[in-house]
């Protein structure tokens, strides 16, 4: 149930990058929008990260490094930087679904690298998500 809820959280607070991206890029450019905001948000994990594990937990195994450096630059560097310009160029309320079918690209992901299976609910699921995207894209 905790996972439940932590995931919720992270919805809402990838809600409200949007509308902050939003507010944002309608005074600088999506490129310092997506520096300075990873600046922050940077330095505000590393403290409470710091805070919660302690500084022992960065003692991590190379292979681990590199893994998360390829998620760092994935998602924190330029999916930021793409949502940033696609909020300013479409707005929040059509980007958002679009980033929003990232479980498809999860999923294949997943399946393809990660060893995991296709089950009833991972197909229906992408099917819904698939849907959806069409119905925001048509208008």
């Amino acid at each position: 149930m905790l996972g439940v809820l932590l995931a919720l959280g992270a919805a809402i607070g990838f809600g409200a990058t949007g509308v902050t991206a939003r507010l944002s890029v309608e005074h600088m450019r999506p490129t310092t929008g997506t520096l300075l905001s990873l600046m922050v948000g940077g330095a505000v994990v590393f403290v409470i990260a710091a805070i919660v594990s302690g500084i022992s937990e960065f003692k991590l195994e190379p292979i681990a490094y590199v893994w998360l450096c390829a998620a760092g630059i994935s998602s924190f560097v330029v999916g930021r930087l793409l949502n940033f310009v696609a909020v300013s160029r479409i707005g929040v309320s059509r980007s958002a679904p679009l980033v929003g079918t990232s479980p498809v690209f999860a999923a294949t992901a997943a399946v393809l690298f990660a060893g995991e299976s296709l089950n009833t609910f991972i197909i229906v699921g992408t099917l819904a998500i698939i849907g959806g995207l069409a119905i925001v894209v048509r208008q």
